[in-house]
């Protein structure tokens, strides 16, 4: 099975950097390593260990997140701005579903 996993660095006091992974599905499933290609290798060593102990134990088995996500929203606006985006998806090449992705993206990406 296939989980989303979140690597991020943490900088300790001592300028001292470590690498963490976890796999926000599996609570408590994590690898931590030197170098991030380190912690994803040990985060999928742990997986492992961690998914068979849940096996064994006869407990449920975490399903990925991301899979209750269509990557499908419908969307309602005014036809003044419906207008201008296709116009502007026009003048740019791309179809009125990229750029509202893009643009989706871009603010995301500020969060």
């Amino acid at each position: 099975m296939n989980y989303k996993m979140n690597i991020y660095p943490v900088t300790y006091k001592d300028g001292d950097i470590e690498w963490c992974v976890e796999f926000p599905a599996v609570k408590g499933c994590i690898g931590v390593g030197d170098t991030a290609e380190e912690a994803v290798r040990v985060a999928f060593e742990n997986l492992e260990i961690h998914l068979k102990a849940l096996k064994h134990a006869g407990l449920p088995i975490p399903t990925d997140d991301t899979a209750s996500y269509s990557g499908k929203f419908a969307l309602r606006m005014s036809r003044t701005l419906h207008q201008q985006a296709i116009q502007a998806a026009e003048k740019e090449g791309v179809s009125l579903n990229a750029l509202i992705n893009e643009a989706l993206s871009n603010r995301v990406a500020q969060v």
